[in-house]
């Protein structure tokens, strides 16, 4: 069994995680949105996932195996800071899924963009940007929440 303070830190870590991997993917739609009316038709299909894939595969994981939830809930030791930040295991499960997806489509992206684009620098790599800049986000924010979830516990 693992100890109190080991059981605390795997928490923490996790839905730390959790918020960071949302609020990055929320971000990066934010940026994926206007590049689809600008210039980019191939925006749309990162976006479109990234959007509407995490609600479903949460669906789909909450109907299919709600006993996730409920044990994660039970063996918690910090069920207001679950509550607070909205935490669920599937939800968690899901974010992750898509944030690899997330990665792997802009880097696809990159790759099949056309030739005239690397002439004109700034419009070449803009998803390379996009993947650094989800990527990065996502691991600052995550160091952000861990640190205002243990301010939160010693409150």
């Amino acid at each position: 069994m693992k100890s109190s303070t080991v059981q605390i830190r795997h928490e923490e870590r996790i839905i730390s995680r959790f918020c960071a991997l949302r609020v990055s993917r929320y971000m990066l739609c934010i940026l994926l949105f206007p590049l689809y009316f600008i210039h980019y038709p191939a925006a749309l299909y990162p976006l479109a996932a990234l959007l509407v894939l995490p609600p479903f595969l949460n669906l789909i994981l909450e109907t299919s195996r709600p006993q996730d939830n409920e044990a994660a809930q039970k063996q918690s030791s910090m069920s207001k800071i679950i509550e607070q930040y909205h935490f669920s295991f599937t939800g968690y499960r899901s974010e992750r899924f898509c944030f690899i997806l997330g990665l792997v489509l802009l880097a696809v992206w990159q790759w099949i963009q056309p030739d005239e684009y690397w002439y004109d620098l700034p419009l070449g790599k803009v998803p390379l940007i996009l993947l650094v800049f989800y990527y990065v986000s996502q691991t600052l924010l995550s160091f952000c929440y861990r640190y205002s979830i243990k301010k939160t516990l010693h409150e």
